[in-house]
């Protein structure tokens, strides 16, 4: 074995002596487009597309770090939330740390920097680490959450200047590197460190059994998060082992006591939110501890002033959960259903669905709390296109009222598989033939059951649905701009839309108005967007759209059609957007008609190969 060698902590100290230590988290930002509900642009999702997201797992861990006093003699412990502003007509979904967001994290001037990964973020991280690394030769750095799970030491080995992973759930990981100053990690329960020119493990992780243990980082003051944008955790420990989730890896079921649940609701209500979203994968596992908790929450807030969004398990609900949840004010409740295919729900380790009783569950649950959010998988291995369109057009038909005026569904919600680290189909990825986008957020790309072009008429499908039914039927993620794997009209796509508009490509100027960014709309697909700024300020989007007939259509062409500006930032001229307007339809025009005679040479061609092919 080799020599133990380990990276000393060198770095400056806070005059009072103690070493600084930076917990980060990174993440794209939603831009509110308008108000879209009363707790804003998420409708009650609290989650990495917020206005303001913020990591609680990094709270978390300081608040537990901190409530070691040997610990806050010896660190100063403070968060970073880093966010990208992510813009109706952006097409990336990943997390870029740009050269300012490493300032920022510089600028802190710390001796260790621990991030919090995951998919969305995993690759910008790794990427910054090599950078910090250079630019301070003496910092530590850590990578904890869920982006580490699944053959931590490989992907130690990849992120070559990082010196250790923390693999599960960190308190206990995190703290026990601070009491030891950073030294013998690879002998702490759930970390994987660089020791020389090795890499070992010092076990499985142990997590927090009692969670009470870990201090409210509300209380202390540690969050402060936006209006409405809290999020809560009641308990840990997932009872289940779905084959496509890495939620909650310990399965033994720790809780929140109902008093510590309470004193956090109080803190929200006195602090002006109004809502709060659980983060549990399902409240309903306890029936006893959830009834306690009614009671915890109606003493902190008697006037039901505060509602909640949460997730329950639709084959664990009882009668007696139902008539304790009818009493919860509830904004919004998520089941995840995700495929009424029996050989689906097999593949992924779940009981397959008893359709008539789970539509007469469903209807339970709508009648005694709210008609509930169901939530299906496109692409799960085991289930095929016929019966993806099956279920969808199932649960659709649940969010119509039936003859007693009961609906079982209040929305569906699809979901594109994401192939997780670690979990099961991940780490079956090649016994079940699974081709998922490997950097980035893992979206399937084929399988056995979902070849390619079943995967895009799918998605397609999906994209059509959604223009049909726009308040019943919402994609999780944006199925339309996964350009090379369909759900796009390809009267949007990129070489089309790069011969109309040959005469004003992305990045030019016409007459001070330079043509900044072009994307597809990321909800439906519908519509494509251009942002323009002008040189004399401001910024305006513009929605290019497909023609229609429609009188209010105030620029037509053969195929396509201009909505009025929507202003982005700021207000240019009214001369200035006039002129936009004139010098798009003169493009349009010239472009239309490019692309119209490059199509129709298009089919000639194929027209006359099929021809020659005959005669051959």
């Amino acid at each position: 074995m080799a020599q133990v060698r380990e990276r000393r902590i060198d770095g400056d100290r806070e005059a009072d002596g103690r070493r600084r230590v930076l917990l980060v988290g990174a993440f794209r930002s939603l831009v509110p487009e308008g108000a879209d509900g009363p707790f804003g642009s998420q409708g009650g999702f609290v989650d990495t597309l917020a206005p303001e997201p913020y990591s609680l797992a990094n709270a978390y861990l300081k608040a537990f770090a901190e409530s070691d006093p040997d610990i806050r003699q010896r660190y100063r412990i403070e968060l970073l939330n880093l966010s990208e502003p992510i813009d109706i007509e952006d097409e990336r979904e990943e997390v870029v740390l740009s050269d300012s967001h490493l300032e920022r994290i510089l600028g802190f001037e710390p001796d260790i920097v621990a991030f919090s990964t995951y998919c969305w973020n995993i690759d910008a991280i790794s990427m910054a680490v090599g950078i910090l690394r250079q630019r301070r030769p003496h910092l530590r750095i850590v990578l904890g959450g869920r982006g580490t799970e699944g053959e931590p030491e490989r992907l130690l080995a990849l992120v070559q200047g990082a010196d250790a992973l923390v693999v599960g759930e960190g308190e206990l990981a995190f703290r026990e590197m601070l009491r030891q100053d950073m030294r013998g990690l690879h002998r702490i329960p759930g970390v994987v460190a660089r020791v020389g020119d090795e890499i070992l493990s010092g076990g499985p992780s142990t997590p927090v059994m009692d969670l009470d243990t870990i201090p409210s980082p509300y209380q202390l003051g540690l969050l402060t998060p936006s209006l409405h944008g809290v999020m809560l955790e009641w308990s840990r420990g997932c009872l289940h082992a779905c084959g496509y989730c890495t939620w909650n890896a310990h399965k033994r079921l720790r809780q929140f006591s109902p008093a510590r649940i309470e004193a956090d609701v109080r803190w929200a209500r006195q602090a002006g939110h109004r809502h709060i979203t659980v983060t549990d994968s399902a409240l309903n596992y306890d029936t006893a501890w959830l009834r306690e908790c009614l009671a915890a929450i109606r003493r902190a807030d008697p006037q039901g002033l505060v509602q909640f969004t949460y997730n329950i398990r639709h084959d664990c609900v009882t009668d007696e959960q139902l008539d304790i949840l009818s009493k919860l004010p509830t904004h919004m409740v998520l089941l995840g259903i995700e495929t009424l295919s029996a050989s689906g729900m097999s593949a992924v380790n779940r009981d397959a669905v008893d359709v008539v009783a789970l539509r007469a569950r469903l209807r339970d649950i709508s009648r005694a709390i709210r008609a509930p959010v169901v939530s299906i998988v496109l692409g799960l291995p085991g289930d095929t296109e016929c019966g993806f369109r099956d279920t969808l057009e199932t649960l659709l038909a649940w969010t119509q009222a039936d003859e007693t005026g009961a609906r079982a569904a209040g929305t569906v919600l699809v979901s594109l598989l994401q192939v997780y680290r670690g979990s099961m189909l991940w780490q079956r990825r090649n016994e079940l033939g699974l081709r998922f986008v490997e950097h980035g957020i893992p979206y399937l790309v084929e399988s056995p059951s979902w070849p390619a072009d079943a995967l895009a008429r799918a998605k397609a499908h999906v994209v059509r649905k959604i223009g049909e039914h726009p308040d019943t039927l919402k994609a999780a993620e944006a199925l339309v701009l996964m350009q090379s794997r369909g759900g796009l009209s390809p009267w949007f796509s990129r070489d089309r839309l790069s011969t109309l508009l040959r005469d004003w490509p992305p990045g030019s100027t016409h007459e001070g108005w330079t043509f900044e960014k072009l994307g597809v709309v990321r909800d439906t697909g519908r519509a494509v967007v251009m942002r323009f700024c002008h040189v004399d300020g401001g910024s305006v989007r513009v929605r290019l759209q497909r023609a229609t007939r429609h009188p209010s259509a105030p620029t037509r062409g053969a195929v396509y059609s201009v909505s009025p500006c929507e202003t982005a930032s700021g207000s240019p001229p009214e001369t200035a957007r006039r002129r936009l307007d004139r010098l798009l339809q003169a493009v349009l025009a010239r472009g239309e008609r490019r692309l119209l005679l490059e199509l129709a040479e298009r089919k000639r061609r194929r027209e006359a190969m099929r021809t020659s092919g005959r005669e051959s």
